[in-house]
């Protein structure tokens, strides 16, 4: 009976092995010049941990490519297509929890990007086309609540109007116009004010005037806000 057992286990241990040696292996081809044309490039840290593993096909970035903390956990991941970024890209803290995601296309970002703090709660929410920042950032603190930005406060004096922000800040710099909210900041539509201390000032007429102001955040993301100011 024991005999006849191990004949058994003998034989399944075979055929899964001969199962596992039937499946295709994929294999890296480079041309002439040792160039990767297909297959999976990786490299790989000083202690001898993968750094990062990125898919190829025609010798171009396709797919999702992967990159690797010394320590092994997941740092990123990144879409690409044609050599491009391409999708989906995002970015880990070093004990796997979600940092930023954002869409590309053509290693631009559009639509939409997420930021997280630490504890995974969400930090902020920005949108994005071709490349360029959107007006709508949204920012939120670890406990849920959200941030409160600054407005563009105007001023008149005499024949001339006097913006700036209501927190106060120097750091900050204002153009002239209308910015829809699908439309990004463009210096050839969007005059920009000489900004002195935080303080730009523009010519009063009596007619409606619109300002934008184009800003860091406290968490370091760009912020664009509007202003109309009525007579």
């Amino acid at each position: 009976m024991i005999k006849l057992l191990k004949a058994t286990l003998l034989v399944a241990l075979c055929g899964l092995m001969a199962c596992e040696s039937s499946e295709p292996k994929v294999e890296n081809k480079v041309d002439a010049n040792g160039r990767l044309m297909e297959g999976v490039s990786v490299n790989y840290h000083g202690n001898g941990k993968v750094q990062n593993e990125v898919p190829v096909k025609e010798g171009r970035r396709y797919g999702e490519a992967k990159e690797y903390y010394e320590s092994g956990t997941l740092a990123a991941t990144i879409e690409y297509k044609d050599d491009v970024k391409n999708g989906w890209s995002r970015w880990y803290y070093p004990d796997g929890i979600l940092y930023q995601e954002a869409q590309f296309t053509d290693n631009m970002k559009n639509g939409m990007e997420k930021k997280y703090h630490n504890t995974g709660e969400l930090m902020a929410v920005l949108k994005w086309k071709n490349g360029e920042a959107l007006p709508g950032l949204k920012e939120y603190q670890p406990d849920g609540r959200e941030v409160k930005q600054p407005e563009i406060r105007a001023q008149l004096k005499g024949n001339q109007l006097e913006v700036r922000l209501s927190n106060g800040s120097s750091q900050v710099q204002f153009y002239e116009g209308l910015l829809g909210d699908d439309e990004f900041l463009d210096p050839a539509k969007h005059p920009v004010l000489e900004t002195v201390d935080g303080v730009a000032r523009l010519p009063w007429k009596g007619q409606p005037v619109h300002v934008i102001a184009s800003r860091k955040s406290n968490l370091k993301n760009p912020q664009l806000l509007r202003y109309t100011h009525n007579p």
